[in-house]
């Protein structure tokens, strides 16, 4: 991820996998969420390129965290990455770490904002704290999301030592696949990271 920006914290606890993916322990972390394919707000804060695809969603999630839209009218930094299911159509952005901990209490989303937040990763470490990931380079469009989703699923799938945490049910497998994003729309594809994470378990 970009140096100056926070990112949840892990170990890899398998690295190497056949196929090119890991497995990584991650440690709890806090989210702001929200619904993808909100609309664009034209009382909400000013974005570059509303026509995009999740503008709304990314405009909502920018208010509460970078512009102040937030009961205590506090600025936070912005981390990486911008995590996204396709299967409950959330998009959320990591909160800074000082709001990761038992106890601690983040700025309340205004009423109409739309935001939600969330423990656990926003649910991402809900089935298991240990998540298989996938890099790859390039803009996450949707195509090569799909088949990135799928040939993590195969690797998985095919592995004698992790299986998916949820059980063997594919359409229960790919439901629970997230889309991480480091990067801002701006970076060239050849600097771009993008990952796609399922939540695992180790075989007895």
């Amino acid at each position: 991820p970009p140096d100056e920006l926070e990112t949840p914290a892990y170990a890899v606890v398998a690295a190497d996998r056949p196929g090119g993916w890991e497995v990584r322990e991650y440690s709890e972390f806090s989210v702001a969420s929200t619904r993808r394919d909100r609309a664009v707000a034209a009382s909400g804060v000013p974005i570059q390129q509303p026509s995009l695809p999740a503008a709304g969603g990314f405009q909502a999630l920018a208010g509460y965290v970078l512009g102040g839209r937030n009961a205590e009218e506090e600025k936070m930094a912005m981390t990486t990455p911008v995590l996204s299911s396709a299967a409950t159509g959330q998009m959320s952005f990591v909160l800074p770490s000082k709001y990761w901990g038992e106890g601690a209490e983040p700025p309340a989303p205004l009423p109409e904002s739309g935001v939600q937040l969330g423990r656990n990763g926003g649910g991402a470490l809900e089935q298991s704290s240990a998540l298989a990931c996938l890099w790859f380079g390039g803009f996450a469009g949707g195509d090569e999301v799909a088949r990135r989703k799928e040939q993590l699923l195969e690797a998985v799938r095919g592995d004698g030592e992790w299986d998916a945490a949820c059980g063997d049910d594919e359409d229960a497998q790919a439901a629970s696949i997230l889309l991480m994003q480091y990067n801002d729309p701006f970076t060239p594809p050849w600097q771009r990271r993008n990952e796609v994470a399922l939540p695992v378990r180790r075989l007895a």
